[in-house]
């Protein structure tokens, strides 16, 4: 299977999320970040396409009071996962981990990633192939960037897995003005690739562990 792991700009629709489901091959799994669609009308719609394609979907999205929830959809339309963000006084909101064709996969949301490493062996009872961390928009300093990317290679060496992250091309946290693009893949502690300040689509092959640029007419 190949991941096709994108930083689009913030959209009010699903334009760059389309392109990519439409210029993936079948059962190829997009990777989108953490609230990239903006209404729940717009799930459905993407959950049509995704069947339509063959495109395993994984991204977050708005729910009516523009709070942030996960996602994941399958090949078959099928929405797997579907769940609030954690906050950041409380453990671990579950579900984390579903089983998407033979793949056991996890999902952790944007500062979620702070709590994997202490939380996830209370609730994991099985091997996962990889854990997706969606990301809202770029980090806010040079700290944060180095912090985060040290917490994903943590809990990848930790639970043995892979870990892929994205984030926004675009936007800051609470608009601070500040923002670093990031998308990264880390396996078992090792790094396959990070991505800082490039905002272009990469497709990563999880046989060969190759990465490549996935172009796009979307792209900045």
């Amino acid at each position: 299977m190949n991941i096709i792991i994108s930083q689009p700009k913030q959209e009010d629709d699903f334009q760059s999320l389309e392109h990519h489901i439409t210029s993936a091959s079948q059962n190829d799994l997009v990777f989108f970040p953490e609230g990239y669609i903006k209404r729940y009308e717009d799930v459905r719609n993407v959950a049509k396409l995704a069947h339509s394609k063959g495109i395993f979907v994984v991204t977050g999205y708005l729910d009516k009071d523009s709070k942030d929830r996960a996602l994941i959809i399958d090949n078959k339309g099928r929405i797997l996962l579907d769940r609030r963000k954690t906050r950041t006084n409380e453990q671990l909101v579950e579900p984390f981990h579903i089983s998407l064709g033979e793949m056991k996969i996890g999902y952790i949301l944007c500062m979620e990633i702070l709590k994997g490493y202490e939380q996830l062996d209370q609730y994991i009872d099985m091997k996962l192939d990889m854990i997706f961390h969606p990301i809202g928009t770029g980090m806010f300093s040079e700290a944060q960037f180095t912090e985060w990317i040290r917490e994903a290679t943590r809990i990848s060496e930790k639970y043995s897995t892979t870990v892929i992250g994205t984030s926004h091309a675009d936007g800051s946290f609470q608009n601070c003005g500040i923002s670093i693009p990031i998308s990264y893949v880390v396996k078992k502690g090792e790094t396959i690739f990070i991505s800082k300040n490039d905002t272009r689509s990469r497709m990563y092959n999880i046989s060969t562990e190759r990465t490549y640029i996935f172009n796009t007419k979307n792209e900045r």
